[in-house]
């Protein structure tokens, strides 16, 4: 039979109090979840301590004293690290409701001021018991700064994880605890982590600067009279093809040295491409947006005055694509006659008048309801109905 593990007095009195916990709580401390943390510090005291033990060996020793660790880890006796947390998937927060009741209570009655129900008010928990455990302090004492840095620390573990979707209820979850915390006044920060930055920011970084320089001049000022939605597609589109120029023409380091060939290689690069949305190829309305906007970005630089312009005009209209327009969809002859049996046949009168506005006029669906009490107006002698058209609101 194998000699017991000999352990120094201060791991011996931390098992007795591991024992003592569990009877607390109305747990049966058993021979083996016993042996299995004595094995645990055993094993950490041989190495040296905790933090020189290697990450796959820390998890390997977790499972097999999984309550222990757990004990430790809520207790404040045992400090771990971001990536250790991401992948033991502990569920601290059981373990440290039973132990830590009277901070349990503290944070039920944080999260019922905010109206949380009890499923949420059990994720964030666990996850506040995960920060304390990574700064080492109880869960009620982590301050503004000790949140932020812990927060960021777990959201790079998940990342490492290779599984970003498996981080993404993390940061939802994360963000609801920090709302918890400031109203209950524990933290004085609502800033939102930044995860990753924006392809906005990084896409530019392999473009040619003297490019890049003219463009980003160029959007901040199409920013000051266009709507953002219209910017954002700018700024893609820019990107695209200072991105195409930096990877297949590496030797051209200005919109200056730009030559017609350039722009046809582009424009056979672009027909080829496949869309992130469908995965098939761009449309001929992608393609024309992105042509339309580097040409009006060449042609505007040009007459602004900036520096490394293009010698000579480049795009034309000829190289936009024609767009097929197709037919709107209608009704045939016998399809008209059955909607029109059904709408005499219709007992309210709203939708009869709704069916026949539609099909005698040609207003749109989202036009008609979009009508208000003074659409009807009168002009002379004849009442007229007023359908605002288009995002400019001119009357039709």
């Amino acid at each position: 039979m194998p000699a017991a593990l000999s352990l120094d007095t201060s791991s011996r009195d931390e098992l007795d109090e591991f024992a003592r916990a569990l009877e607390a709580v109305g747990l049966q401390p058993w021979r083996s979840t016993i042996g299995a943390a004595r094995t645990f510090r055993n094993r950490v005291d041989q190495a040296g301590g905790w933090e020189r033990v290697e990450l796959d060996v820390q998890l390997d020793w977790m499972r097999r004293a999984r309550p222990f660790v757990s004990w430790l880890l809520v207790s404040g006796r045992l400090t771990a690290s971001a990536d250790f947390l991401a992948l033991a998937d502990l569920r601290l927060g059981l373990t440290a409701r039973k132990h830590l009741p009277g901070l349990h209570a503290w944070f039920v009655n944080a999260t019922g001021r905010v109206d949380t129900d009890s499923e949420d008010t059990a994720l964030q928990w666990n996850a506040l018991c995960k920060l304390a455990a990574l700064s080492g302090t109880r869960p009620d004492e982590i301050n503004t700064e000790q949140f932020l840095a812990a927060r960021t620390r777990i959201y790079d573990a998940y990342t490492r994880r290779g599984r970003p979707e498996a981080g993404r209820n993390v940061r939802a979850i994360f963000h609801r605890l920090q709302l918890t915390l400031f109203h209950d006044a524990k933290i004085d920060s609502l800033a939102r982590a930044v995860v990753k930055s924006p392809v906005s920011v990084t896409g530019w970084e392999q473009i040619t600067p003297r490019y890049r320089d003219n463009a980003t001049r160029y959007v901040e000022q199409v920013r000051l009279s266009l709507r953002p939605a219209t910017v954002k597609r700018i700024e893609q589109h820019l990107r695209v093809f200072g991105t195409w120029l930096a990877d297949h023409h590496p030797d051209i380091v200005s919109c200056a040295e730009l030559e017609r060939h350039h722009i046809e290689a582009f424009k056979a690069w672009l027909a080829v491409q496949p869309s992130k949305r469908t995965g098939k190829a761009l449309a001929r309305t992608s393609i024309k947006e992105q042509l339309i906007n580097l040409g009006c970005f060449f042609d505007r630089t040009t007459n602004w005055g900036y520096p490394d312009v293009p010698t000579r005009s480049l795009l034309f209209v000829g190289d936009l694509p024609r767009i097929d327009r197709p037919l709107p969809r209608f009704l045939d002859d016998p399809a008209a006659a059955k909607l029109a049996r059904a709408t005499r046949s219709e007992p309210d009168p709203v939708a009869r008048l709704c069916v026949e506005i539609l099909a005698r006029t040609g207003v749109r669906l989202s036009e008609l309801l979009g009508l208000t009490v003074d659409a009807v107006v009168q002009i002379g002698s004849a009442f007229w109905l007023r359908i605002p058209v288009g995002k400019l609101h001119n009357d039709r």
